[in-house]
């Protein structure tokens, strides 16, 4: 599938832009509201998703699936500090910590956020681990500020809290078949509930996503494999997207944000059910 950038029009000019962080700080001291980001194809009663630190769109991508699913409409905002001119849906250029902060994102429904992991990444050498910030701090205070349901993801080490650890082991693809990936994440949520699920990765051999990939690259140990990259975005879950080598190993599999994001909608179905 070939990427296709997408834009969004802002209130400011006539024609289609990219807002960035800046227009926010010099918009926000005029409108307190959402209508100054307006999409030709938004649906004012659509499900509102904020994906901050959003990348490539892994996680947007996982979390369109569950509600395409649910027969949900819905609209995806992303956000990231390096343009993402092929993320899927929607996107800002901007600090993902600022705008987590400002008074617009309280007309969201939903927000995820993937801040960078490389403080407690295992892949990171431990004497360059305190160059790289600790943006989950003030992610979570502006968060919970704001009032709205959120998820927060990142690699095993990151100080979360109210746990919840999934694995690759715990799901299956679009097509029924185990999903090869260990890939173990975190996640705190708040407003709503993720139910933990039994890790079963014991009894299989996963398929280790790296920097090493290539086109062509086979490789099998004791411990996992590798296999070329268009067979690793497929089992991550995205194969009709041509992410490359550092996008994919910076995502997430596709069923993890599917599965969060069909906890929240549970969770929004039992809360409509107690007050009928």
């Amino acid at each position: 599938m070939g990427r296709k950038p997408t834009i969004l029009f802002s209130a400011l000019n006539a024609s289609p832009s990219i807002l960035r962080v800046d227009d926010f700080a010099r918009i926000t001291d005029t409108y307190d509201d959402f209508d100054f980001v307006v999409d030709r194809n938004y649906d004012g009663d659509a499900l509102k998703v904020l994906d901050l630190f959003c990348g490539c769109g892994g996680a947007a991508i996982g979390m369109h699936r569950a509600l395409k699913q649910a027969r949900v409409p819905h609209w995806i905002v992303g956000v990231d500090l390096a343009p993402q001119e092929w993320y899927p849906f929607e996107r800002l250029t901007g600090d993902a910590v600022a705008v987590a902060a400002l008074p617009w994102v309280r007309e969201f429904d939903f927000i995820w956020a993937s801040p960078p992991c490389q403080r407690w990444s295992v892949a990171t050498p431990r004497r360059s681990r305190k160059n790289h910030p600790n943006l989950i701090a003030p992610l979570r205070k502006a968060l919970l500020a704001s009032g709205v349901p959120f998820a927060i993801e990142n690699v095993p080490g990151a100080p979360l809290r109210r746990l919840v650890k999934l694995c690759g082991s715990m799901f299956r693809d679009r097509l029924g078949s185990k999903l090869l990936v260990r890939r173990h994440r975190l996640f705190e949520a708040h407003g709503f509930k993720i139910r933990q699920r039994e890790c079963r990765h014991p009894k299989m051999q996963p398929v280790d996503i790296t920097g090493h990939m290539s086109a062509t690259t086979y490789y099998r140990s004791k411990k996992h494999f590798q296999v070329p990259l268009a067979l690793s975005r497929a089992i991550m879950g995205f194969a009709e997207y041509d992410f490359t080598v550092k996008e994919l190993v910076q995502a997430v599999p596709a069923e993890y944000s599917r599965y969060v994001m069909k906890e929240f909608l549970r969770g929004i179905k039992k809360a409509t059910a107690k007050k009928g």
